[in-house]
């Protein structure tokens, strides 16, 4: 939690003493400092979070706002490690944007993220025939994924991240330098070279979830029965990236309206 330990200002915009509030606190570990630029910004994220939960009883987000973007946080790791990290706000960069858009767009990634429910499902067979299918636009919902889309890709194995990513279309939103770590790491954990560009073309153009399965087994040299169970058994790991909870509240949204 946010704690404020002197007289504050508060401000609607991030101005140069807010610059100079964050230089402190991020580069130099001042809690002071960050507690007063809190306090300063307080307004603005809770109008930002405000026009996010429009519509809702989510006012608690709304009052949790501050603490959100200016206080560490918790995320929970692969085998259940919890890793602190710093507050959002040192993210921001004042020469990239607004401050509003850039609060609007963290809260909103937050919202999203708390909104997902433990029964939450996403048909992740192929995403991009799916979006095609459900006239969906899919390649705008994200350009690429996010520093924590990409952290948790990163924790899968190699060869499982060289799966779920091909199998479910999804390889089209890493960056290129992450893909070419994807493809060099699954080479080496499975012991072969991979033809260039990966996927290829034939790949692609396999319609039927079956065939792709086969010819991507095919590929990295495994039995399709074998490679077919453990598709199904890692598929659910994509419901940990925000893009498909993104993907899956954007086809509620659509579906309501129509």
């Amino acid at each position: 939690m946010v704690v404020a330990t002197m007289e504050k200002t508060r401000t609607t915009q991030f101005d140069s003493a807010c610059e100079a509030f964050l230089v402190q606190a991020r580069d130099y570990c001042c809690r002071d400092s960050l507690n007063e630029l809190a306090c300063r910004l307080e307004p603005v994220a809770r109008e930002a979070a405000l026009s996010i939960i429009r519509g809702t009883d989510k006012f608690d987000f709304a009052d949790e706002s501050a603490t959100i973007l200016f206080a560490p946080y918790e995320v929970r790791k692969k085998n259940s490690e919890i890793q602190e990290r710093p507050p959002r706000i040192f993210s921001f960069d004042s020469q990239g944007g607004s401050f509003e858009a850039w609060c609007r767009t963290v809260l909103h990634r937050v919202y999203i993220s708390r909104q997902r429910k433990r029964s939450f499902t996403v048909n992740v067979e192929f995403l991009p025939d799916k979006a095609v299918e459900e006239n969906f636009d899919f390649f705008q919902l994200h350009c690429q994924f996010d520093e924590d889309d990409l952290e948790v890709i990163f924790t899968w194995t190699a060869a499982e991240r060289l799966m779920l990513l091909c199998l479910s279309g999804l390889f089209v939103k890493v960056p290129k330098p992450d893909w070419q770590r994807v493809i060099i790491e699954a080479e080496e954990e499975l012991g072969r070279k991979f033809p260039k560009p990966f996927p290829i073309v034939p790949l692609l153009n396999r319609n039927d979830p079956s065939e792709r399965i086969a010819f991507f087994a095919e590929l990295i040299g495994t039995k399709t029965n074998t490679l077919s169970t453990r598709w199904m058994r890692k598929k659910r790991c994509l419901t940990d990236l925000s893009i498909l909870r993104d993907l899956a509240l954007a086809n509620q949204t659509d579906t309501r309206q129509q």
